[in-house]
């Protein structure tokens, strides 16, 4: 029967300058009867061959000439089964030529491994029988050497497979969440494990990795959840990332002599490990190595680490210890973030680029001076010029006092230090970041230095038992959500240096009443949003803005004394509300002032509006 050839149909601009960045590519990965297939694309096309008999199924992508183009050989598929791609939506070419290939080989047969054929990288694809399992076991065939890619994916009846000593590399994702795997034996004839090898066979409950294993690929054992235990052999160089990502049930693992690097994610949400001795060939622990291993409560880094990525122990609830070596000349951000029973932090002596000076309980830049891990039990030196950001959050911390010495205190320093009920800042102070004390829940009342200039955004966010603050009268602005949710504070003075409110800067607070001075120019939108206790506000003659929804949610207003002559001095946004309409606004006394605020569209809504006789006293 004589092969149809398709139409050919010329590829947009977007879809070629798409192709052309993204090859090789993977361009349709899916399985069918419990066996696999891969299709790739390179400059000049793909090229799926089925050998047999007079069957010839081919689709010819090229870059070069801009078409794509679709042949078809088999009597037994209807005339409509093949179609070309419309290629003028990059995003989704892929997804469609995915369809068109799947459509044609219905009724072909099932096919195995894609090979490279000649110097234009065009791939045939071998066609092969499907597995065959009988009573949840497989036999790889004698002879086979490398178990294909993705070749048993989403095998679930599948629980003990013998791959033969002819076997010398797992591909990637060759047993790609197998759930029902329980056992399975890797001979010694084995060098690779790919990318996603086992990923998610959850069954799987030990596995014997032989010494001629040289590489194990990224994610090769991740969602593992029932692998207790792993000896990883000493051919082993690297441990690549998210090689054990969340295998919740391992509790131990043998690192050996010859591995130099812990790769990203490694052992995250290692859940039940509870010890790990990371061995002297180290030299990096990348970033979230072990984070989420909550069940860990000490380390020992070797001597030849000399970096410790970021978020590489976060996390860490049940750390108490860590010991920090000589060679270590970097710790990143996060590090050692939400270990909050860690209370022992020790860097060596000899360490000349970090120090734990005075016994101080935390690590401290030495050049800098500035301290970046903090734990519960951390004296602050008189020497420390700085506090990092995060060195604090999420710790046990109960009360810390901040020496003269300090200028800065970092973002989100002492965030979540749920148990902190005191903190003393000095007046060397002069930068406070955002989140510095965010969800210090039982942080009852601080005193801001009369160095600082502005309390920054998020400052004290939901510090629910804060009752008292003290702001200085250096302070000029107050920014976003510096109070937002202190649902116990129901007083305070704003001075009169302060410019500006920020947005929701008082929202949800428990202020009863509040006057703002004189100073101030602008009030932020929702600045007292959801302030359900507050029952009066005082606005200066000085306030040339407000924003929208200022008083939004403050159900119990009753007064609102606005001191500004002229409505028109005030810019409201066009649309914007104030809220509290339930309210009475009181307004100079000054004839026509009243007639004008009723006037206006933002004011005119409250429920009275009258002259104001005389200040407020209550």
């Amino acid at each position: 029967m004589k092969a149809k050839e398709m139409e050919i149909i010329e590829l947009s601009e977007e879809a070629r300058t798409y192709l052309e960045l993204h090859k090789p590519i993977i361009v349709g990965d899916w399985s069918a009867s419990c066996w696999g297939r891969r299709f790739k694309i390179s400059n000049h096309g793909i090229k799926l061959i089925a050998k047999e008999d007079e069957d010839l199924e081919r689709i010819i992508f090229d870059v070069e000439k801009k078409t794509v183009s679709v042949r078809v050989n088999n009597p037994t598929l209807p005339e409509n089964a093949p179609r070309t791609v419309d290629l003028s939506d990059a995003v989704d070419f892929f997804e469609e030529l995915r369809k068109d290939i799947e459509k044609i080989m219905t009724g072909i047969g099932t096919f195995r491994s894609v090979t490279p054929n000649d110097d234009r990288t065009v791939f045939e694809v071998e066609k092969s029988e499907k597995p065959e399992i009988k009573d949840g076991m497989n036999i790889i065939p004698e002879g086979t050497k490398v178990v294909n890619n993705i070749a048993y994916k989403i095998c679930t009846n599948i629980a003990n497979i013998i791959i033969p000593n002819s076997v010398t590399e797992i591909g990637n994702g060759a047993f790609l969440h197998c759930t029902g795997l329980t056992n399975i034996v890797i001979p010694d004839s084995v060098t690779k494990i790919g990318d996603g090898a086992f990923d998610g066979c959850t069954g799987l409950t030990n596995i014997a990795i032989p010494n001629s294993v040289t590489e194990i690929g990224k994610a090769a054992f991740r969602g593992c959840t029932s692998l207790a235990s792993v000896v990883i052999p000493d051919s082993v160089t690297k441990i690549d990332d998210a090689v054990f990502d969340g295998c919740t049930s391992l509790s131990c693992v043998i690192i050996p002599n010859s591995v130099t690097e812990i790769g990203m994610v490694a052992f995250r949400y290692c859940t039940s490990l509870i010890n790990i001795v990371i061995p002297n060939s180290m030299t990096k622990i990348k970033c979230l190595a072990f984070d989420g291993c909550t069940s860990l409560t000490s380390i020992v880094i070797p001597d030849s680490v000399v970096k410790i990525g970021c978020h590489a122990f976060c996390n860490c609830t049940g750390l108490t210890s860590i010991v920090i070596p000589k060679s270590v000349k970097k710790i990143e951000e996060y590090a050692f973030y939400c270990c909050p029973n860690l209370t022992n932090i020790k860097v060596s002596e000899y360490n000349q680029k970090i120090d734990s000076r005075n016994n101080c309980n935390a690590i401290i830049e030495t050049e800098t001076n500035r301290l970046i891990t903090g734990g519960t039990t951390t004296i602050i030196p008189n020497s420390v010029t700085e506090i990092g950001n995060h060195a604090f959050s999420h710790t046990g911390l109960k009360s810390i006092i901040i020496p003269q010495s300090v200028t800065e205190i970092g973002d989100s320093a002492f965030e979540n230090c749920m148990n902190l009920t005191t903190v003393t800042i000095p007046n060397s102070v002069k930068k406070i970041g955002w989140n510095a004390f965010k969800d210090c829940t039982n942080l009852k009342s601080i005193i801001i230095p009369n160095s600082m200039t502005e309390i920054d955004c998020f400052t004290f966010e939901n510090c629910t038992s804060l009752t008292s603050i003290v702001i200085p009268d250096s302070v000029k602005i107050i920014r976003t959500q510096a109070f937002d949710g202190c649902t116990n504070l129901t007083n305070i003075i704003i001075p009169n240096s302060v410019t500006e409110i920020g947005h929701a800067a008082f929202a949800c607070t428990g202020l009863k009443r509040i006057v703002i001075p004189n100073s101030v120019t602008k009030i932020g939108s929702y600045a007292f949003d959801g302030c359900i206790d507050l029952k009066s506000i005082v606005i200066p003659d000085s306030v040339t803005e407000i924003e929208e929804y200022v008083l939004d949610g403050c159900d119990s207003l009753e007064s609102i004394y606005c001191n500004v002559e002229d409505p028109k001095q005030i810019k409201i946004k066009r649309g914007a509300e104030l809220w509290g309409h339930q309210a009475t606004l009181y307004v100079p006394a000054t004839k026509g002032v009243v007639a004008a605020y009723k006037r206006k569209t933002v004011w005119k809504k409250f429920a009275a509006i009258k002259p104001m006789e005389e200040y407020p006293k209550k």
